[in-house]
């Protein structure tokens, strides 16, 4: 596997008739090692204290802690992704990735979608996350 300079975490979720894919990826360079153990140990007390709101809660810990990330949040109904890119020290991007990978503004009709933010009703038995680096 080729190292894309970004550690990704991913949570996937079946949905009626496809796999939704959440992601949060931090640059490697934005973070050090010690970071990098912290957050797998938040992550999985995080894990322990809020199982249905999970993703939601990592996302406030990056922001808290003035992490740069960016998030992809999947479309329920249609191909693609919200991404929302946080950076305390620049301003933020957000952007409509489509099923090919192609970025587009956001519009009022691609707000009005949903999307799937990481909120789960039942508890999941498997880990929440995968860490991809």
């Amino acid at each position: 596997m080729i190292s894309s300079g970004y550690i990704t975490y991913v949570r996937e979720v079946k949905n009626k008739d496809k796999i939704l894919q959440i992601q949060i990826k931090i640059l490697k360079k934005d973070i050090s090692n010690l970071q990098k153990e912290l957050i797998k140990n938040q992550i999985d007390k995080l894990e322990k204290i809020y199982p249905h709101t999970f993703f939601r809660e990592f996302r406030l810990y990056l922001k808290s802690h003035e992490i740069p990330f960016i998030t992809k949040l999947p479309l329920k109904e249609y191909d693609g992704y919200i991404v929302m890119c946080f950076d305390p020290n620049n301003s933020v991007e957000n952007y409509y990735e489509d099923g090919e990978g192609e970025k587009h503004k956001l519009t009022d009709e691609i707000l009005d979608r949903q999307i799937y933010d990481g909120t789960s009703k039942k508890k999941e038995t498997k880990p929440l996350l995968k860490i991809v680096e």
